[in-house]
């Protein structure tokens, strides 16, 4: 089925729907891929480990496992960006992985009605 349009003729068939889609989502999902690498050594900066699981005292052993007598006040200045980039780097890994979750049980939906090549049948 075509519907004509201004540019000319569009496939709107199932098979073109679907394997346009499953374009989409292999790009979006190595898009995630490509990102989740970084976001992991982001987030392990501040605390050698996942901020999310941590709590304040960790966040106070951590503080005081530095020495602070040289400089208190800019070493807390530099403290902090450290933190806040591990813990936002800890949520969007989070948020990352769970996408790509998504992405992969979507393709595996799309999968049954493509070839081995990833083109709709039909």
């Amino acid at each position: 089925m075509a519907v004509s349009a201004l540019a000319g003729e569009i496939d709107v068939s199932l098979a073109s729907i679907i394997s346009r889609e499953l374009y989409v989502v292999r790009q979006l999902a190595g898009q995630g891929k490509l990102a989740l690498p970084r976001l992991l050594t982001e987030f392990n900066q501040f605390f050698s480990g996942d901020p999310l699981v941590k709590s304040r005292q960790d966040f106070i052993d951590t503080i005081s496992m530095r020495d602070l007598d040289v400089m208190p006040i800019q070493d807390i200045r530099d403290i902090y960006p450290v933190w806040a980039n591990s813990y936002a780097a800890a949520y969007s890994a989070m948020l990352v992985s769970e996408a790509l979750r998504q992405l992969d049980q979507r393709t595996i939906s799309l999968h049954p009605v493509c070839d081995s090549s990833g083109t709709a049948r039909g």
